[in-house]
């Protein structure tokens, strides 16, 4: 084979079998050939040239190419996607390409890469330190300990409980960070968890203290301590320590020391769930691996073109129409049950119902306290106006009084993007509307902060500059850097960054959004946002344009739902996960063109597959559609749902407006 240093070895065979196997129930990469035992080796971004064997794999999966490459003669390796199948002289002739990845077979297990400075810790810690000179076990029977009197705490330790054991004893043998030779000095029987102050069952806030200490010793007797200020800083203290565990229950490290806390207190990630119903198992498995990436806010997008997703015992008719295909919105108990599941994990619920824009899931309500703007004309959105009799305005205050009564967070978010003049209606019609419901969010009603997107800041100007209640997310024409010159509060939620619609690689998710900011406008940076949209998975575009099927819309219906969880999570993950660091510690020495990068992203996802969040494999390119090559529903791409007219009619009350009858 090449000389170490050509070649970039970012992820045991047996990791990368492991992720796959989770993914499509597929068997270990260990295969027999010729009765002795092959391993597939993997190497990222890089072919043989053409060092081809009659025959392809085009089209299939990794596992399904591999299977074919063992079924041909000669065959002792493939690239992937594109299927070629290569010689078993391959490696000596492997070079970079961008366009692909190799995978070669071997007589022995592809070694662990290097690890980076930080380890295997993700994200990178704001200050830390390894001796490496030896290895520690975890006892047989490995335990947390803590005197906390916090129930929350208890949950969390039995959850990290698990999640150690499951990391000390992977399936197939494998381990998430490589083997590594060492010696092992010591065995380590606890981890003692210690909370300094409020160890009170208190939900998680934008104050809430997530430092915390971690301090691993072999002597003079082996102990593991993490100290935190909170319950939130001891959780993700367990964290880190579970990411320290390697197979057979081994710490690749004598001494370990963490001091971390993070830079951003707001690491956020936005799901439309107004689109596309996301069902409560898949946001609770979205919640794990934000938790798992130290992300502490959840902004629930609950209303859009196609419904409003929260429950409400005031306005039923916001819900009654949503059966069929357009089933699902959430109960009372389930955003009781969301609620406690996030805080459990650190994460704080933001509830958004979109107005006055992007309003047309809300049409339950026109003529029952909402007024639209022309509803007899066609245009891509339905806007709310701001009516004569204050009717509009009365229900939009009614409505957020029962978002703040399901949701215990301190903020509330508005939406309020994307409005223009529609027909009678003009952005004083959106100001009025807007500056009444958020002047009402945060007066003595509510007493909550606001947030909208970067238009109520920039077009309508109700956001207020240099006020703690107020804060804007910069998205689009206007990025971080303006808002805050504005003297905004800001989450950083650029398009062009972390709008995972949009397909960008993992690198660009790897970013200073605090680049260029002078301290003032650090100081105005909350910090930044993901965003998860749901447009490719309307059964028709924007669930207004008949005729036009997104790439997804198959998995629109909730006869889809669990196809749809394992679209949308591999369609967020691991891309997220770079993000998340991002918002926690962005450290320059982290270079996304280097080995460091793709190991840690790697050893990252496969820790996320190996606790059943059902992320994208590192190895495959997923997308709403489609996961390593194979299509969630031949019907995402072929053919179009069959709904008739009549049942058309009966999902747009307003037809005209829609183009499905003649105007006239």
């Amino acid at each position: 084979g090449p000389a170490p240093d050509t070649m970039r070895i970012v992820l045991p065979a047996l990791v990368a079998a492991a992720a796959s196997a989770v993914a499509e129930g597929a068997d270990p990469a260990v295969t027999q050939q010729s009765n002795s035992a092959q391993y597939w080796w993997y190497y990222p971004d890089s072919d043989c040239g053409y060092d081809d064997v009659p025959g392809n794999c085009t089209g299939q999966t990794v596992d399904g190419c591999k299977a074919t490459c063992l079924a041909t003669s000669g065959c002792g390796g493939f690239n992937y996607p594109h299927g070629v199948l290569k010689k078993t002289s391959c490696l000596s002739k492997m070079g970079k390409q961008g366009s692909v990845d190799l995978y070669v077979l071997e007589a022995t297990p592809q070694p662990p890469p290097p690890l980076p400075k930080w380890g295997e810790l993700w994200p990178i810690p704001q200050n830390y330190s390894f001796d490496r000179s030896g290895q520690l076990n975890l006892a047989a029977v490995f335990k947390i300990t803590t005197t906390a009197s916090s129930a929350r705490l208890a949950r969390g330790i039995t959850r990290y409980e698990s999640i150690i054991k499951t990391a000390a004893t992977p399936p197939s043998g494998g381990d998430i960070g490589g083997v590594r030779t060492g010696v092992a000095v010591a065995t380590l029987p606890t981890l003692t968890v210690t909370v300094t102050t409020h160890d009170d069952e208190e939900l998680p806030t934008k104050t809430t203290d997530y430092s915390y200490t971690l301090t691993v010793t072999s002597t003079p007797t082996p102990s593991a301590v993490v100290t935190a200020a909170s319950v939130y800083g001891a959780i993700y203290g367990m964290e880190t320590f579970s990411q320290l565990v390697q197979a057979r229950g081994l710490i690749n490290a004598s001494e370990v020391k963490v001091e971390d806390s993070p830079t951003f207190e707001h690491r956020s990630f936005m799901a439309d769930t107004g689109r596309r119903f996301w069902p409560v198992k898949t946001v609770e498995a979205l919640m794990d691996g934000m938790a798992a990436n130290k992300m502490n806010v959840l902004h629930l997008h609950l209303s859009d073109n196609c419904r409003y997703a929260a429950p409400s015992a005031k306005f039923p008719s916001l819900t009654n129409r949503l059966t069929g295909i357009l089933g699902g919105f959430y109960s009372a108990a389930d955003v009781a049950e969301l609620v406690a599941y996030g805080a459990d994990r650190g994460i704080r619920i933001i509830p958004e119902a979109d107005l006055p824009g992007h309003s047309e899931g809300m049409q339950g309500l026109s003529g029952k306290g909402l007024v639209f703007c022309n509803p007899n004309e066609t245009a891509a959105f339905s806007d709310l106006r701001n009516d004569a009799d204050g009717q509009t305005i009365a229900t939009v205050k009614a409505m957020y009084d029962e978002l703040a009564s399901l949701f215990p967070a301190a903020e509330l978010f508005i939406g309020a993007d994307e409005v223009r003049n529609n027909g009678p209606c003009t952005m004083s019609d959106y100001q009025a509307i807007e500056t009444a419901l958020t002047e009402h969010i945060t007066g003595p009603s509510l007493n909550r902060a606001v947030g909208g997107w970067e238009e109520y800041g920039f077009e309508t100007g109700v956001a207020k500059a240099n006020n703690p209640d107020y804060w804007v997310n910069s998205w689009h024409y206007h990025t971080q850097f303006e808002s805050t010159a504005r003297g905004f509060l800001t989450v950083a939620s650029n398009d062009s960054h972390f709008y995972l619609l949009y397909g960008q690689p993992a690198e660009k998710y790897w970013v200073d959004i605090a680049d260029g900011l002078n301290d003032t406008q650090r100081s105005l940076l909350m910090g930044g946002s993901v965003s998860a949209w749901g447009d490719e998975y309307c059964y028709i575009a924007y669930c207004i344009h008949p005729g036009q099927y997104p790439s997804a819309h198959a998995l629109f219906p909730p006869s889809a739902d669990e196809l749809f969880h394992q679209s949308i999570i591999g369609y967020s993950f691991p891309r997220t996960i770079m993000a998340a660091g991002s918002f926690w510690n962005y450290s320059p020495e982290l270079n996304v063109s280097s080995s460091d990068f793709t190991t840690t992203y790697h050893m990252a996802n496969a820790r996320l597959i190996a606790r059943g969040v059902p992320s994208c494999p590192s190895e495959c390119h997923c997308d709403a559609s489609t996961r390593c090559g194979k299509k969630y529903a031949p019907e995402t791409e072929e053919s179009p749902p069959t709904l008739s007219l009549e049942e058309l009619l009966e999902l747009h009350p307003d037809p005209k407006r829609h183009g499905l009858l003649p105007s006239a």
